[in-house]
């Protein structure tokens, strides 16, 4: 599976496309595969979902979700069970550019875990809730660097630097001066303003 990488860099993480995050190419079925070659192939491929296509058309998608609930729990023969019986659908599609956010509000309205990636109307990827977690360090990164870059005074008064030395409106020795507008007072002048 291809997966692009985040940059790291960029100014706004919240324009992060579809595109950068989802895995392609789409591993596909047949509707009358068993549920048996279809688990095989989300093993052989690594992936959690395949999408059934009829006709060079997807019909649906059959996930390991599905054989777990509608194979294993049901107890039946996945053998004899065909993908057609067990498959989700219709399959939720997002469009490739469509920002990441909206796919993640997409997702959860629709309460799935895994959509089709879509460009000129075609399924190009799959995006997974995994997808998404994957990238979550990367967007930590992205958000603080972002943070650092937009508040670094507001970042210095959280973590403000002590320094020893004579205050500058009691004259008072203290070991735990901060510079405020210039100056450097102790706590109990802090205190008192």
């Amino acid at each position: 599976m291809k997966k692009m990488a985040i940059d790291p860099s960029r100014t706004n993480p919240a324009n992060i496309t579809v595109r950068e995050v989802m895995n392609s190419p789409v591993i596909t079925g047949r509707p009358e595969e068993t549920a048996r070659q279809i688990a095989k192939k989300m093993t052989e491929n690594d992936v959690g979902s395949i999408v059934i296509v009829e006709n060079n058309t997807p019909i649906g998608m059959v996930t390991d979700g599905d054989i777990i609930d509608r194979i294993v729990t049901a107890g039946l023969d996945p053998d004899k069970t065909k993908a057609i019986e067990i498959m989700t659908k219709p399959i939720y599609t997002v469009e490739s550019e469509a920002q990441l956010v909206d796919a993640v509000r997409y997702m959860r309205k629709k309460k799935v875990k895994r959509v089709g990636v879509t460009y000129k109307g075609k399924i190009e990827g799959i995006l997974s809730i995994w997808d998404i977690i994957s990238i979550t360090p990367e967007l930590v990164e992205i958000f603080s660097e972002r943070l650092n870059i937009e508040t670094p005074l507001a970042e210095s008064r959280r973590n403000p630097v002590l320094m020893a030395g004579y205050c500058d409106l009691c004259n008072r020795w203290s070991d735990s001066l901060i510079e405020v507008d210039g100056k450097y007072i102790c706590e109990e002048c802090r205190t008192d303003q």
